[in-house]
């Protein structure tokens, strides 16, 4: 069996802390977990998204096409991911933007 990156255990642990979160505020039936799931499917984008910047910019062509269209990806998912936990209750930071959490992965 193959090891975990950390990016599978960072999948986990996100998938694991929401279902966690709305089962202790009650909010455990069908709808919410089923938006915990589009949220792990856009969280699975995301870092395919983040994957292919980085695999652009290690060959130099950082400000091609390519690259600028997965950014403009990258902050659609990111503010659909946003809106998915607002909907879920939870709070987001005061500071996150999709802008500083996209250039922290790369």
């Amino acid at each position: 069996m193959a090891r975990k990156t950390k990016t599978d255990k960072k999948r986990e642990d996100v998938e694991k802390s929401l279902r966690d979160a709305l089962g202790r505020r009650g909010r455990d039936d069908m709808f919410y977990m089923d938006k915990v799931d589009e949220y792990m499917q856009l969280f699975d984008v995301r870092n395919w998204c983040i994957a292919g910047l980085n695999d652009v910019r290690s060959r130099g062509e950082a400000w091609k096409r390519e690259s600028l269209d997965l950014i403009a990806e990258t902050r659609r998912i990111g503010t659909r991911m946003d809106a998915i936990l607002t909907l879920l209750g939870m709070k987001l930071p005061e500071d996150k933007t999709v802008t500083a959490d996209v250039e922290d992965d790369l």
